[in-house]
């Protein structure tokens, strides 16, 4: 899998989440939340056996920011704020949409 595949699977996760905000399954949606999407599965081939795949996400770039971005859409799913819940999705749809993503296939991010 190459970047761009990459993102294209998880801009499908996050619409996943954002079409099920209201209508899913809430306990489903916190799951799909909470699973690796296929960006952090290429960072983590880029970084290689001992590396931090955090360190190469084309998104993110740390782990706090994925896992605030995670919790603030989740907390807003138990207070049943749905409106929040879909603002903040798409703020992490926008976020993976304009990521700029690695020239080269192989290539570490920043490298």
């Amino acid at each position: 899998m190459d970047w761009q595949q990459a993102r294209e699977r998880t801009f499908e996760k996050w619409r996943r989440i954002r079409d099920g905000i209201g209508t899913g399954d809430p306990v489903e949606l916190l799951a799909e939340l909470n699973a690796v999407c296929d960006l952090c599965e290429k960072a983590r081939e880029v970084a290689g056996r001992d590396g931090e795949r955090c360190a190469h996400c084309v998104v993110f770039g740390t782990p706090e920011s994925c896992k605030d971005a995670r919790f603030e859409v989740g907390e807003a799913l138990l207070d049943c704020d749905l409106e929040q819940a879909r603002s903040l999705v798409e703020e992490v749809i926008e976020r993976v949409r304009s990521a700029e993503l690695p020239a080269g296939d192989d290539r570490r991010v920043g490298a």
